[in-house]
């Protein structure tokens, strides 16, 4: 017994196995992330079939907690608790992305790998409700966006009426059309213009999901919404190969190219006797022909539509009949269509023509509008220059406040009452007031304080009172004149008129009014002392 201590043991030491001899049927485990796998040890069962959505796929489940121990009536069933680590959770940096993880040592097969598919986050895009499939895109401006597919037929390309919009690639590029067994792509580009995997060039051609397309330069894949989807690629997957002619949009040609072998086979074998090889020319199917009467009617009503100016149909109204419809559905049905394309590119020109035409008449009616303004404006500055040449006129003649009517400045204020933005008018109000102000500065300087209260007054009617310069000179003389009679008991009203004489009356009523801008009232000392202000 001791020399079998240094025997290895026959168990794999990641695994532990637990022989019970009683068969019995092991109760079924309650739901359980953690739960492990039991398997019988007296038969095999046959392998559980692949999950929906891949085959390669392999479902670990971790060990999270030690299992009960088994029962006792558990005797021929072996229990194998697997030791190995749950896997890494999948980066967060990119939820589009497919991850491989592999479960097994250092020598394990390449195949026993895990595809993990990471779920998007909550505020990800969604599709919108009731598509099952979807574009992605994998290069330039729209990388990483996803294109629901809705409709039965989805219009691929740069222009606003596509359903799904890509920039970079031409007006109307591709046409997706969902039919019984799946999708079907049709090119509407320039043909060549739509590569797929193995540098296919199709016309048309059958889509499954995972489809890498590359349209003019950008890429996309289509798929299933929800599908494990990578966002990586290879551009050598576009290029070309042998293998390629093999291709669905190639086997007519190889057809051909055996029938035309054949034949000369046939004409070539050696023979007793001539043959005679008769090929007759199919006759056009009523499909295609069909199909062409459709085309011309579509391109006949879209050259009436183009003639009539309905180009688009109107923000609107945009299931209004229009050219633009009409030669896009002559393209569904026909891609290759060079006619469809010109009238295309000659609407493209007309509404760039229209444009221009918006502009232009744009322009004209701002330029006639100015026009029409610096017109109204001179008419106006020679009416006000008509004005103030009156009042420059009265100006001259001393009339500048008086007499009333006749003054200059009540021409000047007719003036800006005819066009108030006349600097000219405003200037000559200004100085009008400067007058009148200059005046009585001298006379208060020369020691006539009842003359420079009169300047003082007739400036301020000038200016309504806003003046802060000329209401302060008022206030300076009234002080000054109502000094000399602080001591009165009684309200007086005090002026002297141009010869000097001096009268006092008790009441402003009782001044003449050519004397009124010249009148100082003064309070009774006591209601000064209460708080009368002068």
């Amino acid at each position: 017994m001791l020399a079998d201590d240094d025997k290895k043991p026959d168990f794999d030491p990641d695994k532990t196995i637990v022989d019970i001899r009683r068969p019995t049927v092991a109760p079924t485990p309650p739901p359980d992330d953690d739960r492990t796998m039991v398997t019988p040890a007296t038969r095999p069962e046959p392998p559980a079939a692949p999950p929906a959505g891949g085959s390669d796929r392999t479902i670990v489940a971790p060990v999270g907690r030690p299992q009960p121990p088994p029962a006792a009536d558990d005797s021929d069933r072996t229990v194998m608790v697997s030791r190995t680590s749950p896997p890494p959770p999948a980066a967060a940096q990119d939820a589009d992305r497919t991850v491989v993880r592999s479960h097994a040592g250092a020598g394990a097969d390449a195949g026993d790998r895990t595809m993990v598919r990471q779920a998007s986050p909550a505020g990800g895009p969604r599709a919108a409700e009731g598509a099952d499939f979807e574009l992605v895109c994998l290069s330039g401006q729209a990388r990483g966006r996803r294109y629901p597919i809705v409709a039965t037929e989805t219009l691929i390309g740069s222009n606003p009426s596509c359903q799904i919009q890509l920039p970079g690639i031409e007006s109307v590029h591709v046409k997706l059309a969902r039919q019984s067994d799946g999708f079907e792509m049709q090119n509407l580009g320039t043909p060549g213009s739509v590569v797929m995997s193995g540098g296919r060039k199709p016309a048309r051609a059958k889509l499954k999901s995972g489809d890498l397309l590359k349209i003019g330069d950008l890429v996309v894949r289509f798929g299933q919404v929800g599908g494990v989807t990578s966002s990586e690629y290879d551009d050598k997957v576009f290029q070309g190969g042998l293998g390629n002619i093999f291709a669905p949009e190639y086997r007519l040609y190889l057809a051909l190219g055996a029938v035309v072998l054949l034949l000369l086979l046939v004409i070539l074998w050696p023979s007793g006797s001539s043959r005679t090889v008769v090929v007759q020319k199919a006759d056009t199917s009523v499909t295609d022909k069909q199909r062409k009467e459709e085309v011309g009617a579509l391109l006949q009503s879209g050259e009436v539509l183009f003639n009539a100016g309905k180009l688009m149909a109107p923000p609107d109204q945009p299931d209004a009949d229009n050219a633009f419809a009409k030669f896009n559905e002559v393209l569904a049905r026909d891609p290759g269509n060079e006619q469809a394309r010109q009238w295309l590119k000659r609407i493209d020109d007309e509404r760039d023509k229209q444009r221009r035409a918006r502009d232009e008449a744009e322009k004209a009616r701002v330029a006639q509008q100015r026009e029409r303004e610096e017109r109204d404006r001179q008419e106006l500055e020679n009416k006000v220059a008509g004005i103030i040449a009156q009042g420059d006129a009265y100006f001259d003649k001393g009339q500048v406040t008086e007499p009333v009517g006749t003054n200059a400045l009540a021409k000047y204020r007719e003036a800006l009452k005819v066009y108030p933005g006349s600097t000219l008018a405003q200037e000559r109000v200004q100085r009008a007031v400067n007058y009148y102000v200059a005046r009585g500065d001298e006379l208060r300087d020369k020691n006539d304080p009842w003359a420079a209260i009169e300047n003082y007054r007739k400036a301020s009617r000038a200016t309504g009172g806003k003046e802060e310069d000329v209401e302060r000179r008022i206030r300076e003389i009234e002080g000054q004149l109502r000094s000399g009679m602080a001591g009165t008991s009684v309200k007086l009203v005090i002026y002297r008129d141009e010869r000097g004489q001096l009268f006092v009356l008790d009441d402003m009523d009782k001044v003449p009014s050519r004397y009124r801008d010249r009148a100082v009232e003064v309070l009774p000392a006591q209601s000064r002392g209460a708080g009368g202000v002068q």
